[in-house]
């Protein structure tokens, strides 16, 4: 369902489907975490956003319900906000992802992200810009090689 009104627009997502696994080499079906074959999966997710003047405003929440098919349930979420000065873009934001499983962590291990973003963009022409954007994620999953990283990207994005 989406929706809006001037400036702002929100969008609800609803998604439920049976999740098998098939073994690739034999075609077989595959045991899930629940001891099934088949189990159900849902998801949901709200976006609401705002675009106003100079302004953009974008988010996203949502939750993903996949316990008996791949053991755990997560929830997640993405906010930024850009703001327009003639030619350039400057936009800033956060995001998280979140697991948690009623499996043992030999079983199953959760993953639990963190991020945030700064960004600049500059608009070469209609169909093009250049984007320069620096990211820090935090990773406090048990696994092995988790921590933090710092990602710098530039990129030429173009419209055709």
């Amino acid at each position: 369902v989406e929706f809006g009104r001037d400036w702002f627009t929100g969008r609800l997502s609803y998604t439920r489907s049976n999740y098998e696994s098939r073994d690739h080499a034999s075609g077989s079906l595959e045991a899930l975490f629940d001891g099934s074959t088949r189990a159900k999966q849902e998801f949901l997710g709200l976006a609401l956003n705002g675009d106003w003047d100079d302004w953009q405003l974008r988010s996203e929440f949502g939750t993903a319900k996949r316990m008996k098919a791949l053991g755990y349930n997560a929830k997640y979420f993405l906010l930024t906000l850009s703001r327009q000065f003639g030619a350039f873009t400057v936009t800033g934001g956060a995001s998280g992802y979140r697991e948690n499983s009623d499996y043992p962590l030999a079983s199953y291990s959760p993953v639990r992200l963190s991020a945030s973003l700064l960004a600049l963009r500059y608009d070469v022409h209609k169909g093009g810009a250049l984007k320069l954007q620096f990211d820090r994620v935090r990773d406090t999953s048990v696994q092995t090689y988790t921590g933090k990283a710092t990602v710098s990207t530039l990129a030429y994005d173009v419209v055709f």
